[in-house]
């Protein structure tokens, strides 16, 4: 079992905030729970999950298609030419949605902490 608390970077600075996570970790700790302490996430990787997340249902895609723009990745390319590459085929998704269902699924990966762009370097995660 897991306990996390999800606290706003700056409430962590709050009068009481340290003592009352510490008090939850204890409790925790004696039921033989581990206990986290979580922040808010990185806007700008927040932006990225959530605009990746149009493609985060396996259904909707062939896995053939998405295998195809994998492949045609090769050792990297950017974002913007794998799917105009993908345009000229014969796909029956989106060359974009395709893109994110591989960025979503891992088999492709960027840098996450930039923000999706045409620019964006995109590498099989393999």
């Amino acid at each position: 079992m897991r306990d996390v608390d999800v606290k706003a970077p700056g409430l962590l600075d709050k009068p009481g905030a340290r003592e009352a996570l510490a008090w939850t970790a204890d409790v925790a700790h004696a039921r033989g729970w581990r206990y986290q302490v979580w922040t808010s996430p990185d806007l700008v990787v927040l932006g990225n999950v959530r605009t990746l997340a149009a493609a985060r249902r396996p259904r909707l895609f062939d896995p053939i298609d998405v295998t195809h723009a994998v492949r045609l990745c090769g050792d990297g390319a950017r974002f913007a030419d794998l799917e105009l590459l993908l345009a000229q085929g014969r796909t029956g998704a989106s060359p974009r949605l395709l893109l994110f269902r591989a960025l979503w699924s891992g088999e492709l990966r960027c840098d996450m902490s930039t923000p999706l762009a045409p620019e964006t370097w995109l590498e099989p995660a393999a």
